[in-house]
């Protein structure tokens, strides 16, 4: 009996090949006894950057990869106020339409991700009756955007969207393009959070929550969470060594950049010199220096909300 692919999808510019490869690499390093297959929607890649993931992907672990570019006029799909938005931020919504009617589930994971352990269990997560399968998202004001959207945040909840399990069978049955862009078009100057808000917009009430560890975003690696008592205590078991599967550098400070203070950030430079990029570090001055000793003094007198101490 021939095994099973797993199908796996990332949104990807030039500007974010490198970041994308790192990620690709961190899954596929931990996940060698997996079938593959990588589709990448491709805002305009130049043949160099895929060549780049075709080198990562096809020839140093022998996975399938397929490249779908996007079409620059569906930015016309948008309304004017959504204009400054790159299209690969909203590519998402185009998933179930691009990719073959023959694959019925795909795992979407963003460009800032790190993928520390087998996504087996993840990838085999019953979609019965549901559009997808997610991890909550824990950010402050939760309960204003659940509002904002027409959520009930206790029973439906709001999810983080750079880990995302679609059963595209159920997408494509819901005609959820179609949806999607009508929602976009109606509450173009309330979406802050652009796709985020969009998915959860209109799939409340048909996601699966899914445990923290698959989607451990940067909210949960601070101080002061905005959480439950009961969700922190699981927020803290799932970010044990022993249980994190996947990290999320969310904020918009990215291990990448001078100004990341993220307890785990080490992890992406690890990762990243298994790739051609290796030994590239983000350029430090004194000035950045003396920014981040004052960003972690600041959050050690609780000025600001700093990072947690893990292991």
């Amino acid at each position: 009996m021939a095994q099973e692919i797993c199908h796996l999808v990332c949104c990807v510019d030039n500007n974010y090949v490198p970041h994308c490869g790192v990620m690709l690499t961190s899954l596929l390093e931990n996940n060698k006894g997996e079938r593959i297959r990588v589709h990448v929607l491709d805002n305009a890649l130049t043949e160099e950057c895929r060549e780049a993931l075709r080198g990562i992907v096809e020839r140093k672990y022998g996975q399938e990869l397929a490249f779908y570019p996007l079409a620059s006029d569906w930015s016309a799909s948008f309304p004017a106020t959504c204009s400054y938005v790159s299209l690969t931020v909203y590519s998402k919504l185009f998933i179930a339409s691009m990719l073959p009617a023959e694959v019925k589930k795909v795992l979407y994971l963003d460009c800032d991700i790190i993928v520390l352990k087998s996504l087996h269990e993840l990838w085999h997560c019953d979609l019965s009756g549901k559009a997808m399968a997610a991890v909550r998202d824990a950010h402050r004001r939760l309960e204003d955007d659940c509002r904002r959207l027409g959520i009930d945040c206790q029973t439906e909840g709001y999810y983080n969207a750079g880990v995302m399990l679609f059963n595209l069978d159920y997408l494509r049955s819901m005609n959820f393009l179609e949806k999607s862009l009508d929602f976009v078009s109606k509450h173009a100057s309330r979406l802050p959070y652009h796709d985020q808000d969009v998915l959860n917009g209109v799939l409340h009430g048909h996601i699966l929550s899914l445990p923290l560890r698959y989607n451990l975003h940067d909210h949960l690696f601070h101080r002061k969470r905005y959480m439950s008592r009961e969700e922190i205590r699981l927020a803290d078991r799932e970010m044990r060594p022993e249980h994190r599967v996947i990290i999320h550098f969310s904020s918009r400070r990215k291990p990448w950049s001078t100004r990341c203070l993220h307890p785990l950030r080490k992890s992406y430079f690890y990762y990243l010199d298994m790739t051609e990029w290796r030994g590239r570090r983000p350029r430090d001055t004194f000035k950045e220096w003396c920014w981040r000793w004052n960003r972690r003094i600041s959050g050690w007198l609780h000025g600001v909300n700093g990072y947690r101490r893990v292991r």
